[in-house]
């Protein structure tokens, strides 16, 4: 059901979008005249008016991911082009984790967990580890492969899940975890001369995808009985911690010194990846979950669509294979992924 609200979701978008056209072609007409300036003018009022019309949590809902996607982006530039070192990397963010954390209970009030506060400082600590893996992997491989690999996270649950918790999987999601898990390996492979070869990276992106598995089923048990900004600063708290602690070494403390100037980036990317945080739990508080967290599933395709666009006109940014077959090869990867996501939630 969720799968197929979200898609219904999206046609109503892209539905208000014609609307919208038919709006402002009077608009475009009068600025045909006026050259470049006219033409962007006619595509930003078409773009406001789409939002306009939409409900609130649905766009909320559609740019959470996008937030994420963009940070993904920004994290592969800095890790590939400012700061070599990834542990200075991940010091400097969990600085500025911890500050957002700091600001959300100033703002909210100290949280009162009680027995909660130890399961939830685990799931912190776990999300740390895989923000240290991440970024690791990050700097060897190219990002779409591994956002997409790393999204296919919900066979794990799935199956945890069932093993687990004891829950019952209606019979056709298994067609859901196949295919989800069809696409992590048809990414994970490249073609290396005549023979298809598995990246190097599909273990470390699983054993990613393994741990957020882990954090999802903790977080929704443990949101049944605590509010989301209780939660939030000691869960971002304690994943803060474990990627300071590098900062007991002194190379790393001489790489973060090396590269003060591009601090202010890495806060960027932070202060990004919050609102991509706030912008979930608006749509949360506004619409269905289920159909909330099938919106998200549009991430690794953002990722996608970015990385292709910046390869082919800034690849001084990023640079990914560009050959048709790989980006083919790439795209039904992606494609699978999200589908075999969606049918696990319907």
């Amino acid at each position: 059901m969720a799968s197929v609200i979200a898609c219904a979701v999206i046609v109503r978008a892209t539905a208000l979008g014609a609307y919208a056209l038919r709006v402002r072609l009077h608009f475009s007409l009068q600025a045909h005249n006026a050259g470049a300036d006219g033409v962007l003018f006619a595509m930003l009022l078409n773009a406001v008016l789409v939002l306009y019309i939409m409900e609130s949590w649905i766009v909320f809902g559609l740019i959470s991911p996008l937030f994420y996607s963009i940070v993904n982006i920004l994290d592969k530039y800095v890790l590939g082009k400012r700061i070599k070192n990834v542990y200075a990397f991940s010091a400097v963010m969990g600085l500025f984790y911890l500050l957002i954390a700091a600001l959300v209970i100033y703002f909210r009030n100290a949280p009162h967990l009680g027995r909660f506060m130890l399961p939830i400082m685990f799931l912190g600590l776990l999300s740390g580890i895989a923000h240290l893996t991440f970024f690791n992997i990050m700097r060897h491989a190219e990002i779409s492969r591994v956002v997409g690999i790393m999204y296919a996270y919900p066979v794990f649950v799935a199956v945890f899940s069932v093993l687990l918790l004891g829950e019952h999987i209606a019979f056709y999601k298994y067609a859901g975890v196949v295919l989800a898990a069809a696409g992590a390996i048809l990414l994970a492979t490249r073609k290396d001369h005549l023979r298809w070869k598995l990246t190097p990276v599909l273990g470390h992106v699983l054993f990613i995808a393994l741990l957020l598995s882990v954090i999802d089923i903790g977080d929704k048990y443990i949101l049944h009985f605590v509010r989301p900004f209780e939660f939030y600063p000691v869960y971002l708290g304690t994943a803060a911690l474990v990627m300071t602690a590098p900062l007991l070494k002194r190379k790393v403390r001489t790489n973060v010194m090396h590269s003060l100037s591009s601090v202010p980036l890495v806060g960027l990317i932070a202060a990004v990846g919050f609102a991509g945080t706030i912008s979930f739990l608006t749509a949360v508080s506004g619409g269905p979950i289920a159909v909330v967290s099938a919106l998200a599933t549009l991430q690794p395709l953002f990722v996608f669509v970015f990385a292709l666009f910046i390869s082919i006109f800034e690849p001084r940014i990023l640079k990914e294979t560009l050959q048709r077959d790989a980006v083919f090869h790439k795209f039904l990867s992606v494609v699978c992924i999200m589908v075999g996501v969606l049918v696990l939630m319907m």
